[in-house]
């Protein structure tokens, strides 16, 4: 998101100057020579490389399919069971009870998106008003030196393809993820030269393996994860061509989707709005005294945005605001937060842990294992990689830092071409 507004914030290049200043509110495409057109889409070798990371991805995530026992990704069974609740009672789990019973699932404070394809999927298959989630008894050793979070006894052939079959659904928003990162990069790097970099935008995507791990999983991250890329390439679309009715209607229907998806994707929001106010300003012509040209610019300018704002807005309301309303009658508040912190203190009645805030050393082992659990950390928590692969992994970030911090100096000292 950071690159995405940086790239906002900057002035037109020579590659896009003539379609923000020929008509920034709706045809930015219009009187543009074709070198001034990215070359965008999946041709030729680029094709060929997608499609190779695309098996390989797949490929891995069905051996994660195949190897990881129900319920040992994490919070998979409260993902699990949040479809179940829908498919044998045709109704949303309660986030808080009110009683000493704990929750139906945990993860009933999510946004319905995911879980609302998973159940059509299982209605689809007949399993209306049937179970899916297996009964399974949390292993005491799970802190202990045991690497199961369940103990796992013989399932019955009717319980045991549904989490597979949901499993499979997560490898193909993965696959979606993954095309779309490739276009998005082949949007900002448009040229033959440089599709090395767009191919390796999709190889480090789709071949991470937290990701591949996490899309053989029931988790709504996936579907999260597909959503902020759909955003991603219409941000940078829209960056790189000027905003057009077609890209601002399009976030408008994904900010939407984001608030059904998962509340996290609710910071794309003042983002979007960031991306659609800050690109082209100062591209408008203007004359006369300072004030008349302020003025003129700032108005003009509005004038364009304002209607575009309106759509995004409205769409997104309209697709992802029964939602928030839903909250607001049942919960009281827009994201049901109150509701939130009376099921995780009915269900943790243990004293919370308190970070201090000011413990340097503290901060430094939550970014390293921020880092680790991007990188690959599988299970609940305890099962982690070689120590080679993460120090190979700490060594290409830094790396990536150093030429980043380099070709911004260069740019600088270079100056405006």
């Amino acid at each position: 998101m950071i690159f995405i507004l940086g790239i906002a914030a900057s002035p037109p290049t020579d590659a896009n100057k003539e379609v923000y200043s020929t008509s920034p509110g709706s045809q930015p495409l219009p009187g543009a020579s074709p070198a001034s057109i990215p070359a965008v889409g999946v041709t030729g070798t680029g094709r060929n490389w997608l499609a190779g990371i695309i098996c390989a991805y797949v490929c891995l995530c069905a051996l994660y399919l195949m190897a990881t026992p129900i319920g040992e990704a994490p919070d998979e069974m409260d993902h699990i069971r949040y479809v179940e609740h829908l498919v044998r009672f045709g109704s949303f789990a309660p986030i808080s009870t009110g009683t000493s019973e704990p929750p139906y699932t945990m993860e009933a404070r999510q946004p319905p998106a995911y879980y609302l394809l998973e159940t059509g999927l299982m209605l689809a298959m007949g399993r209306a008003g049937k179970s899916i989630a297996p009964d399974l008894t949390g292993d005491p050793k799970i802190w202990h030196g045991s690497v199961l979070r369940y103990l796992h006894p013989p399932l019955s052939i009717d319980l045991l393809p549904w989490t597979y079959i949901m499993r499979a659904t997560g490898i193909i928003m993965g696959i979606g993820t993954i095309i779309l990162v490739y276009r998005a990069a082949r949007q900002v790097f448009p040229s033959n030269e440089e599709m090395p970099l767009a191919v390796g935008a999709a190889a480090i995507t789709g071949l991470l393996p937290q990701f591949t791990y996490l899309s053989a999983a029931v988790n709504n991250d996936n579907l999260a994860t597909l959503v902020g890329a759909a955003i991603g390439y219409n941000l940078v679309c829209i960056v790189t061509l000027g905003p057009t009715w077609r890209h601002v209607a399009m976030l408008g229907v994904l900010l939407g989707a984001a608030v059904l998806t998962k509340t996290n994707l609710l910071i794309y929001i003042p983002v979007c709005l960031l991306v659609l106010l800050l690109p082209g300003l100062s591209a408008y012509p203007y004359t006369g005294s300072r004030w008349h040209r302020w003025r003129y610019t700032l108005l003009r300018f509005l004038r364009q945005r304002i209607p575009m704002l309106a759509i995004l807005v409205l769409l997104c309301l309209v697709i992802g605001g029964w939602w928030i309303a839903r909250n607001l009658v049942v919960y009281g508040d827009p994201l049901a937060s109150r509701a939130v912190n009376q099921m995780v203190q009915q269900t943790f009645q243990a004293s919370p842990i308190v970070f201090d805030r000011s413990d340097f050393a503290l901060q430094a082992v939550l970014l390293l294992w921020s880092i680790d659990t991007h990188f690959g950390w599988f299970g609940w928590g305890v099962l982690r990689t070689a120590l080679l692969l993460y120090v190979l992994y700490y060594a290409l970030i830094l790396l990536a830092t150093i030429g980043i911090v380099l070709d911004l100096a260069r740019r600088k000292l270079r100056g405006p071409q």
